[in-house]
This record gives C-alpha cells, structure tokens and sequence, in this order.
C-alpha cells in the first residue's frame, strides 16, 4: 500500500500488510507480519506482532503493544508515553527510540543497530553485540543491560543505567552528567568513568573500570580499577584483584581484603584499611595518608611517601631503601611488624627508645642502629628499649616487632603454642610472654630473658588487652615483671589460697628509674609482685575460682614509666 491508509479497528485483525512510501497503517486491532518501507509508517494503538520495518518507522503509542518487531536498513521504531515494545530485533542502521514514558523489553540491538532511551523512557532488559549501541540520555533510564562482544552503552547528562552487566569486549561509558549503577563488569568487560560521570557501586569481577570521576563503593573480586586523572574512587572494596591509583587520581576509605592498592607517581590515597592478605604498594612520587595496617602489608617504595600510618592490629609495614614515612607511628603492639629494607641485618642490630612525651599524647623515637647505618621512627605510646626485638627479614633487611622473639602470644580463640601446655596442665617453663585479647597463659617460674630488665633469669609477662595469666607453681619460682597490667587483666595466684576474708593487696611505687624488689614469696608467706608501670592504690584481691587469689585492677589504665612493687596477703 503506498499513499493510502489502513485502518485496523478495535476487534479487527490484519496480517501481511505492505505499507511504503505515503502509506500509513493505524492498529486498534490486531496486525502481524506487517513491512514498512520507504516511508510507510504504522502507528501502534493496540497490537502488533512480529513486523519488519525497512526504511520505515513504526510507531508505539499510549496502550499499544510491538512484540517481536525488526528494525533494519534505516528503519525507526518509537515507543512515546504508555507504549510498549517487547523483544525487538535492531540491526544495521536501525533504531529504536524509547522517551516520554514509553518501555522497552528485551530489545536486542546488534551490527550496528541503535537504540536511544530518553525524556523519562525505559529500556529494560537490552542486550547489546558486534556494534549494537545503547545511548541513555536526558532522564532515561535503562535497567539490567547486557553488553557483551563488540555492544556498547553510553550514559551521559541526566541518564541512569542500573544493573548493566558488562562482558567479553563489552564496553560502558559513563560520561559527564551520566549515572551508572550497580554495574556489573565480567572477565573481558570495561567500564570507564568520565570526567563528571559517576559509577555507584560496580561489582568488577575479571573485568577492567577506568574511572576519571567518581567511582563509589565498588567491590573488586577479581580484575583492576584505574583511578585516573581527576578521578575520584571512594571507599572501593577490594577482595582479589587491584586498584590502581594514577597521576591525579584520588581514592579514600578503600579496603583492602585480599587484594592490592598501588599509588603511582602522583597519586594520592587516604584512609586505606588493610586487611589480612591485602596489600597496599606506594611507588615512587606516591602518597599514602592515614593508613590503617588490620593484618596485610604496607609497602613503601623507593620514593614513595606515607604519613599517618597506624596499627590496628597485626600486620607489616614494609620501608624500602630510599622510602620516606612522615608523622607518628601509633597503635605499634604485639603481631605488629615493622621490615626496614633499606637497613641490612648483618647481626648486630640494637633497637633504643627515647620516650618524648607522656600521658595522653604520649610518643617517642625509637632507633634501629645496624653498624653505621640507623633507622630513626616516631610511635604514638609508651615503650621501653626492651619493647622491641631486631632480628632478619629473611630478605636481607631487618624486622622489628614487639614483643621480642621468644613471647608466647596467646589469645582468645587458644591460638599459641603455650596453649597446648595449659589444656595439658603441663609444668614447663615459661618465658616471656604475651597475654592478649582474652588470653589465658599458665606461667609457672623457670629460667627465661626478662627483656624489660636488660637480660637475666626472670620470666616476663606482657598484657596487651584483656587476659589472664595464672601462676600455678611454687610462687616463690616466679620473679619476673609483669608490664601492661590493666582494667580487664587478671594475675591468678592459685597457689596462695583464699577464705572467706577479703585479701589485701598493698602498693609499694618504687622511685622512677630504680629497681624494683624481684618477684616471689618471702619467708612471711606474702607474695610481692612487681609491675612496670605507675599505679595508685588500685588493686581488688578476691576469689580466683580455684581456692587461690585473683587480683585485678578495676579502676584507672596504667602508665608505663617505671616498675612497682606490690604486696598480696591474706588475713
């Protein structure tokens, strides 16, 4: 039909209609199989199945229907307000326009083919291949994409893509104004975020995103992002894979849960967490600020520069030869690491402290000296010398940590290898040892360095957090110090026996810098337990659950500057 129209009315039916050049074909009714050329043009009202528009433009109008239409050679299908296209098959030099309302479902767009959602139009559901495009602009919105080999998704100023899955040479383009959300980014997938364009929270798994943006929450499971210039990623999760951080690009808050952060020349990271088996890497002309090591790695290049670093728990933080670290080191404690690579372990190194400041804000120095060669670093706390053991990295640097080598750490869950000798009641020696986090260690006297006294035969015990330590031998065997001993810690004298009286425990502060009287019970029966550090009167002495004594400290946290000496008996 050409020049004419077709009109198919509510309850009519027509099938095979050909309508080009003038010809106009009105559905109120039923129409399958139709074709429109050379400028034949149908106007959907109530159903059309299956038509072929060459040339031609098919339009959806409100409370019309288009399944199955194919759109080809310069064909146009519209879909206005209240209409709705369903499966629909663009090709070369199609296109399918989705605005003011109108819905498209299941649309594939392929060689070439176009299709554009606009002005409050929705594509749900697109699949785009080999050259199919996808444009969301001006309030459209286009829900679960699939953009696979050679398909292509632009979101640009007011448009919104929400669960876009990209893979296998799939590409999404964010650009200025444009809003990506939930992205999906498969093995062979990309995702580039433009300047001003922003991508809210894409899930990268073996696919690559380049962001010149803002990129926020993104999980990385597998596969890379690319923080460029002038952009910005914020609080990225990354579990496998890498984030890159480029000249001008920015990340804060990312955490690092297996997987690796690397801040080039000129990038800048603030507030990376890492965690166990994650890696953070600032190469040369990096920065890295306030840095929170929770049991991964910290390594600081030949050039880089990190600030701020803190400890939150164990951990390593890695200085490279010729790296720079500015600012205070705090929250440096028992499973800490710091490796100085550019120190090389020949032996004979010596750690020393030089406490700064006290109370609250205090801080000092602590010298690693290995021959000529020295390592001065500022820590957030109070240390002594002997805090710090110095041994080999086993890559030819040196390794500090505290507390020295040859403490039992034993925490909550019975990790530690003192624990197989509580569970065994066993009676071995104990040396010096760590307490931490809910920890419980049986110390029973015997012959082991006393690293806070410069050497010797006294056993040490360390608190660090809420823990227990029980001494279950002849008192008098164990004449070691006990330093970090605080609000939650308890030291079990089970072989001073308790009644029902309350026991009394009494302060002796001995003169700061002088030694205190060694541990043990003296001729009276009484039990004088030294402490490292400045207490009051503070001492509950009461029932250890297993007719002996257990004293604790239920009042004020400890300062550490000096030994003290306390007195337990029972009256």
């Amino acid at each position: 039909m050409s020049g004419g129209t077709l009109f198919v009315a509510v309850g009519g039916t027509a099938s095979g209609a050909r309508v080009s050049s003038g010809g106009i074909e009105l559905v109120s009714g039923i129409d399958s199989g139709a074709t429109l050329s050379l400028g034949g043009t149908e106007q959907v009202f109530g159903t059309a199945f299956g038509d072929l528009v060459l040339r031609g433009t098919q339009t959806v109008k409100s409370g019309g229907t288009a399944v199955g239409t194919t759109v080809s050679s310069g064909g146009q299908q519209v879909v206005s307000g209240g209409g709705t296209a369903s499966g629909a098959i663009i090709l070369s030099s199609g296109t399918e326009t989705v605005s003011s309302g109108g819905t498209a479902i299941g649309t594939v767009v392929s060689n070439g083919g176009h299709e554009v959602v606009s002005s409050g139009g929705v594509g749900d559901a697109t699949l785009l291949s080999s050259g199919g495009t996808l444009g969301v602009v001006r309030a459209g919105t286009a829900s679960g994409a699939v953009i696979v080999s050679g398909g292509l998704e632009t979101v640009s100023t007011g448009g919104t893509a929400i669960g876009t899955t990209v893979s296998g040479g799939g590409h999404e383009v964010v650009s200025s104004g444009g809003i990506a959300v939930a992205t999906v980014i498969s093995s062979g997938g990309t995702l580039s975020v433009v300047r001003a364009g922003t991508d809210l929270g894409a899930q990268i798994s073996g696919g690559f995103e380049t962001d010149s943006g803002l990129a926020s929450g993104a999980v990385i499971l597998a596969g890379s992002q690319m923080v460029a210039n002038g952009g910005t990623a914020i609080g990225t999760t990354v579990s496998g894979g890498t984030e890159t951080v480029s000249s001008g690009g920015t990340t804060s808050n990312t955490l690092l849960a297996g997987g690796q952060e690397t801040v080039l020349r000129s990038g800048h990271a603030t507030g990376t967490i890492i965690m166990n088996g994650g890696t953070e890497l600032v190469s040369s002309g990096g920065t890295a600020v306030a840095t929170a090591i929770s049991g991964g790695t910290l390594e600081v290049a030949s050039g880089g520069t990190a600030s701020g670093v803190a400890f939150s728990s164990s951990g390593t933080l890695q200085l490279d030869s010729g790296s720079h670290i500015s600012g205070a080191i705090s929250g440096f404690h028992s499973g800490g690491a710091i490796d100085l690579r550019e120190l090389a372990y020949a032996g004979t190194s010596t750690a020393s402290w030089t406490q700064l400041t006290s109370g609250s804000s205090a801080s000092g120095t602590l010298t690693v000296k290995e021959g000529a060669s020295s390592v001065t670093l500022t820590l957030v706390g109070s240390y002594t010398s002997g805090n710090f053991s110095v041994t080999s990295d086993g890559s030819g640097g040196t390794l500090v940590t505290d507390p020295p080598v040859g403490g039992t750490v034993v925490t909550s869950d019975g990790s530690g290898s003192s624990m197989a000798d509580i569970a065994a009641a066993s009676f071995a020696p104990a040396i010096s040892t760590s307490v931490i986090s809910g920890g419980y260690e049986l110390a029973n006297g015997g012959a082991a360095a006393d690293t806070n006294n410069g050497g010797g035969t006294d056993p040490a015990v360390f608190f660090s957090g809420d823990g227990m330590v029980a001494l279950d031998a002849l008192l008098s065997q164990f004449a070691g110090v006990v330093s970090g001993f605080d609000l939650g810690d308890g030291v079990d004298l089970q072989s001073l026996g308790f009644g029902s009286a309350p026991g009394v425990a009494s302060l002796m502060q001995a003169t700061s810098g002088s030694e205190a009287g060694a541990s043990g019970v003296d001729k009276t029966g009484l039990f004088n337990l030294t402490l490292l550090g400045q207490y009051a009167a503070n001492f509950s002495a009461g029932p250890g659950g297993h007719d002996g004594t257990l004293i604790t400290d239920p009042s004020s946290a400890a300062s550490v500057i000096g030994p003290t000496s306390m007195t337990v008996a029972h009256s």
